[in-house]
């Protein structure tokens, strides 16, 4: 027996007790965050992600008037005290792992719904909410806890029956700037559809499936908001999912360098752990890519499926998933997991293009934005014609690719990656002159340190040019107003550099590398 006592300490997200007023329903709550190493603080527990408990009893005093929402099954609620204290009594007999038991303690109003088709045998769940005590906050979110329903028999459909169904699902509010994935309870500042849809997702990954270690947390995170836009494309609609995969893919590009395996020097940066553009919308765009580099939606839920089956109950690696990934779809993602999981950084694309009779020329330079040198992918262009548009598909295996199409058709326009799976950034996309006819661009000297001239093959009055970084950011912009043009490239600093250069209809990307 081992007696634990005393005030756990609080202060931050990551606090293990909070105690704090909700600024807008002004009901007091106090609640637990254990993630990722805080569970110790207020219980005593082995902190190990692969070892856990086999069952959770948590049994909460407190005053009478307030409840107590934990894991699992409420077995019962004791009064003490002549009436003023009463203890509730929680009992979870799944496997959990020490920073998924939880409590959450305030003067709540409990909403008690079921949800249907949960189980392989078709019971009806039980689902509790643990709402605020004001008759406004349940008015403006009974549409909410209906969408509650909607999304788990969702999952329960697209990933297999809810792990826990023998027990329950609920919800306790908090003023806590977010949500946390406790088993079977959620804890979360509100009942939003795309809060609820995140963690109620981690109920498959994250809790019944849980990454083995705090490096892997792509496992819990980046699935459970990959499957965010899952919720929107199967209850909401497919332009309020692109919507969603656009904004992750606009914060993951903020993050040049980094990648979604967090490296071991920054397990102690709870912040690096849990970055919103690299964990959570950098996780969830690799997902959405395996999904089309898989190009079958049938086989990709079985892959999740399979890997639930395999692993539920019990912690996986990153490696684990890639295993199932490829034991399932017979295709080798080493590669994938190489650029994209492990590596830094995304791919930059340089896109030229032109017609030549009845052929299409496509050409792809690809730039690094980071450490990682090349991302091997497919990547889908939209032929806008006047008789209808066309969706090719190419992969490109080298940093430089030509593609070369069949196709009759005039082109009016170009579009790459029209249906937004991939994530990168666009440098130019631009028609150019045939090749054939459009002679030598020449930047002399290459490398430069000082005054450099640019000789084009064509000359169309003055010169735009803009200058990018590899990643495709612009750093400078400049008219040249005659030929033969000059430009001073001691204004840079040493490295390579792009140079799009715009000449009245036509189009030159080249690279130029500065040395002083």
């Amino acid at each position: 027996m081992i007696w634990y006592h005393g005030t756990a300490p609080t202060g931050g997200f990551f606090s293990a007790v909070t105690s704090k007023e909700d600024e807008t329903w002004h009901q007091r709550v106090t609640w637990t965050l254990s993630e990722p190493y805080a569970a110790m603080e207020w219980f005593p527990c082995k902190q190990s992600l692969t070892d856990k408990a086999d069952s959770s009893a948590v049994w909460i005093t407190v005053d009478s008037g307030l409840v107590a929402g934990s894991n699992g099954v409420l077995e019962g609620v004791d009064t003490l005290d002549g009436g003023t204290r009463l203890r509730y009594r929680w009992h979870h007999r799944h496997p959990i792992d020490y920073y998924l038991i939880s409590f959450a303690v305030s003067p709540y109003r409990v909403v008690e719904q079921y949800a249907r088709n949960i189980r392989e045998e078709g019971d009806s769940l039980l689902i509790q909410n643990l709402i605020y005590r004001d008759a406004d906050f349940l008015e403006q979110n009974r549409e909410n806890m209906e969408e509650t329903l909607r999304l788990i028999e969702l999952y329960s459909r697209l990933f297999g029956p809810y792990p826990f169904a023998d027990e329950k699902y609920g919800h306790c509010l908090a003023p806590m700037g977010g949500g946390m994935e406790h088993q079977t309870m959620t804890t979360l500042a509100g009942l939003g559809f795309t809060l609820v849809s995140h963690e109620m997702a981690h109920q498959w990954f994250g809790d019944y499936v849980t990454c083995a270690t705090w490096q892997d947390i792509w496992i819990n995170e980046g699935f459970a908001s990959y499957v965010e836009y899952l919720a929107l494309e199967n209850l909401k609609s497919l332009l309020d999912a692109r919507t969603w995969m656009e904004h992750a893919h606009s914060e993951a590009l903020k993050e040049p360098d980094g990648s979604v395996y967090v490296p071991v020097e920054e397990l102690d940066n709870l912040w690096r752990i849990f970055s919103g553009r690299l964990s959570y919308k950098k996780g969830a765009s690799l997902l959405h890519m395996i999904r089309y580099e898989l190009a079958d939606d049938s086989l990709f839920y079985h892959v999740l499926q399979t890997y639930l089956e395999e692993y539920g109950d019990s912690t996986a690696t990153g490696k684990d998933f890639e295993g199932v990934l490829e034991q399932v779809s017979g295709k080798d993602f080493t590669w994938f997991f190489d650029q994209w999981y492990y590596g830094t950084g995304y791919p930059v694309f340089d896109i030229s293009w032109w017609q030549k009779k009845d052929t299409l020329y496509i050409r792809s330079d690809q730039s690094p934005s980071g450490a990682t040198p090349f991302f091997r992918t497919h990547i889908d262009f939209r032929l806008e014609t006047s008789e209808g548009d066309t969706v090719v598909r190419f992969l490109q295996e080298e940093p430089e690719e030509l593609f070369v199409l069949p196709f009759t058709r005039f082109v009016n326009a170009l579009k790459m990656d029209p249906e937004e799976w991939l994530l990168f950034k666009l440098a130019s996309l631009s028609r150019v002159i045939d090749p054939e006819k459009e002679g030598t661009v020449i930047i002399y000297p290459n490398p430069a340190g000082g005054m450099i001239s640019i000789h084009l093959p064509v000359v169309a009055g003055e010169l735009h040019l803009e200058v990018m970084d590899l990643a495709g950011r612009k750093v400078m912009e400049k008219i040249l107003p005659v030929a033969p043009y000059r430009f001073d490239a001691s204004v840079l600093p040493d490295g390579v550099w792009l140079f799009r250069m715009v000449s009245g209809r036509y189009t030159w990307t080249r690279k130029v590398v500065v040395h002083k």
